[in-house]
């Protein structure tokens, strides 16, 4: 039988584990960009892009701001 609350349990636990995993990813671009120049800082989104391994990481921010869908 389905058990509501334990997958809502579930659930809730992975969303607040993905949080964590973007809080970390996001502290650590902080910590990088502290560290270039300000020509590698210009750099740096196209070189994550290049590096990016194929398909969507749900855990990784876009460089740049989301279109506004139409």
């Amino acid at each position: 039988p389905f058990d509501q609350a334990a997958f809502k349990g579930a659930q809730q636990r992975q969303a607040e584990a993905e949080g964590r995993a973007r809080q970390a990813v996001q502290d650590l671009y902080v910590k990088i960009a502290a560290g270039l120049t300000p020509e590698e800082r210009r750099a740096f989104p196209r070189w994550r892009e290049h590096r990016r391994p194929p398909g969507q990481n749900l855990l990784d921010e876009p460089d740049h701001p989301a279109q506004a869908k139409q």
